[in-house]
């Protein structure tokens, strides 16, 4: 589309605090307008045991993944904990199954836009200011042929670390996470609400950010063949793949991630008791108790 109309791209400011609280508020209006995924055009779901592909996915992460984090240090300078590592390598790849199979049984469970990066994403003049009266913009979503019934933290975390650059990330992506949520409270009634917990939307929100990882993995199988036919196009995906592959591993990180998987693998991951797993840490981490959380647009 953007090559179509030659606009819609040109609207895009990297790593602007107003379009990124519109990309929030955006996702939160979507998934509360179809929680629990019930939608008859929506049919299709995340991999689990059921697809044949799911098994392949893991099969690639442990083909690929020590050659991601290979260049991830080379561009990026940045290298995960060897506890990271070793899960990335090991673990996960034989446990992509179970851990899809968890993300299908979460209480959190919507239609997802599928790809809610920046690039799939239209701004204008904010007209909900009786909701949202400090946001400046609001923002809409086109291209919807990975839309699936899946948690909306599959949608979050892939459309937060895949948006925007490291340091813009790393100061304000806490925040963003936080007015996604404070705006998902707001848009969904009470009797849907009442039950939902930050903390378990939390844990949640880290897991899923092991499957932006193993989404990484595919990314770069497919850059890798797109470096001999297209060098700029190339390097401008790489910075993408590579900043979002960062953002994602420092959430995981951040988040305890590989701890709580190794709950879940563990059948200890309870997904109505996820505050358990020491109690609040993660939400302490991630905005706290407030209710409206600042971006931080770098001032």
């Amino acid at each position: 589309m953007e090559r179509i109309t030659d606009t819609l791209g040109d609207q895009h400011h990297p790593d602007d605090p107003d379009q990124a609280r519109a990309q929030m508020i955006c996702m939160a209006k979507f998934h509360a307008f179809f929680w629990k995924g019930d939608h008859p055009e929506a049919k299709r779901h995340l991999m689990t045991t059921s697809s044949p592909v799911t098994p392949i996915l893991g099969l690639k992460m442990w083909m690929n993944v020590k050659s991601l984090l290979k260049m991830l240090e080379e561009e990026n300078n940045y290298t995960p904990s060897p506890e990271t590592c070793k899960a990335l390598e090991v673990t996960i790849p034989k446990s992509i199954v179970k851990i899809l199979d968890w993300c299908e049984k979460s209480p959190f469970k919507t239609v997802c836009h599928g790809d809610a990066r920046l690039d799939n994403l239209y701004f204008r003049d904010n007209t909900d200011t009786k909701n949202y009266p400090d946001a400046k913009l609001e923002a809409g979503m086109y291209d919807w042929a990975q839309c699936v019934i899946a948690p909306n933290f599959y949608d979050l975390s892939w459309g937060l670390s895949h948006s925007y650059g490291r340091e813009f990330y790393a100061n304000s992506g806490k925040d963003l996470v936080r007015v996604y949520w404070d705006a998902l409270m707001r848009e969904l009634p009470d009797s849907m609400s009442k039950d939902l917990e930050y903390e378990e939307f939390l844990i949640g929100y880290a897991i899923s950010e092991v499957v932006c990882v193993s989404k990484c993995v595919i990314a770069f199988e497919a850059l890798s063949k797109e470096r001999k036919n297209n060098p700029e196009g190339y390097k401008h995906k790489k910075r993408l793949v590579m900043d979002g592959l960062e953002n994602s591993l420092r959430t995981m990180e951040e988040l305890d991630a590989i701890e709580a998987i190794d709950k879940l693998l563990a059948g200890s991951l309870d997904q109505h008791k996820g505050e358990s797993i020491n109690s609040k840490r993660r939400s302490s981490k991630f905005g706290g108790n407030a209710k409206v959380a600042p971006v931080n647009d770098g001032e």
